[in-house]
């Protein structure tokens, strides 16, 4: 599975069924290879801010994609940043 998928797949396991985020390779490399608006979601249905929803998903995110990803960063008010090890970019 490539990258971009297991990272949509896992991002899925944390959201109601019907709803949608974005997952997209940002313009600025500084802001990793993926980045989501996931915690938007998230906070929306638990009435939370996206910062803290980002903030508690990040080390469920990092566990879970240990394998694929190098670190997470939380970024602005809520994004979730995806940085690849070197040996998973392709």
């Amino acid at each position: 599975m490539d990258s971009y998928n297991a990272i949509k797949n896992e991002l899925l396991n944390h959201i109601s069924e019907g709803d949608t985020f974005m997952l997209t390779q940002p313009e600025d490399s500084t802001h990793g290879n993926y980045a989501t608006n996931i915690a938007f979601i998230v906070a929306k249905e638990k009435n939370l801010s996206p910062k803290f929803c980002a903030t508690e998903l990040s080390p469920l995110l990092q566990e879970k994609l240990s394998a694929l990803v190098e670190k997470i960063e939380v970024a602005g008010p809520g994004f979730i940043n995806f940085f690849l090890k070197a040996s998973k970019i392709q």
